[in-house]
């Protein structure tokens, strides 16, 4: 049995295989679900790589000599990121 549900965002696909009925494969599927949105949450990577990238930055920023360079002065940026990625962990 497979079973997919979508509750604010959070997206989760479940598979349960092996069970004699389908009422215990369905029971089975429910308690997954219950479990997965009762003990994770979804994690915006974007903000944290941006938040490292700005402690990091802030620490090094004056430690970088540039020699022979066309300028003495040089900045450092994370970019843009294209895509906004999104894991989930446990809580």
């Amino acid at each position: 049995m497979v079973t997919a549900i979508k509750r604010d965002d959070f997206d989760i696909i479940t598979v349960v295989l092996g069970s004699d009925t389908k009422k215990i494969r369905t029971q089975d599927s429910i308690k997954l679900i219950e479990y997965v949105y009762a003990n994770f949450e979804l994690v915006d990577i974007g903000e944290i790589a941006r938040e490292d990238f700005e402690t990091w930055r802030r620490t090094n920023q004056n430690r970088i000599d540039v020699t022979k360079g066309r300028s003495n002065n040089m900045s450092l940026d994370l970019g843009q990121q294209i895509y906004r990625l999104i894991s989930c962990r446990q809580k």
